[in-house]
């Protein structure tokens, strides 16, 4: 069997043809076909050199990221993922996913739902659009279009039929542009921003209360799955996973209480306001609460639980509909 980095290094065309004889030896849309030649692991490594790569523009660059696209695409089209490959502005080559109702692979299913209902023009996964590196997300969500990105370890974690804490993360953010297009509106639409701008070294200059929503809906999917592997392996855990959005939703919540003390001009009336800042305060304290409950007795999914129950009943207290007439709350 050839080496991960040697499927990663083969020229396009002789990686077609490998990749070719290698669906015809393993079975065609075969969701339940082992990953026998190790594509996962070819995937992985590839991935990893193109992000250490310092030039996103160089032709070494994108041609190996064009091989990713393919290499990715095929295993995909295996396990029963319809995607087409489609270029960037950068002329790299990105993949677009479509949805198949009838797909044996639950997260591809999933994602085409979302993407029907929520009005997505297109989802897709792209390297040379995303992070860590340069300061780029992982995954995101774009209003034009609307486009949902959801970044190329969600496509790794599709070949194993797992669905993406980044994926569903992004579709939240469409699902508010959706709600608030409707003219539906609560706390969780409040925006902050430092009256100012922001003092060197902070972390949130702008901060929306959509994040603190959509990183505790992400901490109660990585409690649902304590003892699975983590979205970004190797050596990932989910329980690794949710102590680090615990962590980054506690300093959401911190800096949303600094912009609220310290910006007396932040959009709103003294209720929502009030609102806000117990909102902020309360998440603080049941993020640090859940970080330290234990994992063994279900201690730190039930902390989690209420974690978004708090973070909802805001939700529900504050929905105004056009008008100012209340209505319903978020799934």
């Amino acid at each position: 069997m050839r080496s991960a980095l040697g499927w990663a290094l083969l020229p396009p065309a002789a990686l077609s043809a490998a990749l070719s004889a290698a669906g015809a030896q393993e079975g065609a849309r075969d969701p339940c076909a082992p990953l026998a030649w190790d594509a996962l692991g070819a995937a992985r490594s590839a991935l990893e050199d193109i992000r250490a790569m310092d030039d996103r523009g160089s032709p070494e660059y994108l041609a190996l990221n064009d091989i990713w696209m393919r290499l990715v695409r095929t295993e995909l089209l295996r396990r029963d993922v319809d995607a087409s490959l489609v270029p960037a502005p950068s002329g790299a080559l990105n993949l677009a996913l479509h949805a198949d109702p009838r797909s044996a692979n639950p997260a591809a299913r999933l994602y085409g739902r979302l993407a029907a209902r929520l009005g997505a023009g297109s989802v897709t996964v792209s390297v040379i659009e995303t992070g860590p590196s340069d300061g780029l997300p992982n995954a995101f969500a774009h209003p034009t279009g609307p486009r949902v990105e959801i970044g190329p370890w969600a496509a790794l974690r599709m070949l194993e039929g797992r669905k993406s804490a980044e994926a569903l993360h992004e579709f939240r953010h469409l699902m508010f542009q959706r709600r608030r297009g409707r003219g539906v509106r609560s706390v969780l639409d409040l925006e902050l921003r430092a009256r100012d701008g922001a003092p060197p070294g902070t972390p949130f200059p702008h901060l929306s209360y959509e994040e603190i929503h959509n990183y505790a809906s992400e901490a109660a999917f990585w409690a649902g799955r304590l003892g699975e592997p983590g979205d970004h392996p190797p050596g990932g855990t989910a329980e690794e996973e949710l102590d680090d959005t615990l962590l980054h939703l506690g300093g959401l919540a911190r800096e949303a209480e600094r912009l609220l003390d310290g910006s007396p001009a932040a959009p709103g009336d003294a209720r929502l306001l009030a609102e806000a800042r117990d909102l902020a305060s309360g998440v603080r304290e049941r993020a640090a609460a859940a970080r330290r409950a234990p994992v063994g007795d279900g201690g730190k999914r039930r902390a989690v639980r209420e974690l978004r129950r708090l973070v909802h009943g805001a939700d529900r207290r504050t929905m105004t509909g056009p008008g100012g007439l209340p209505t319903g709350t978020l799934p």
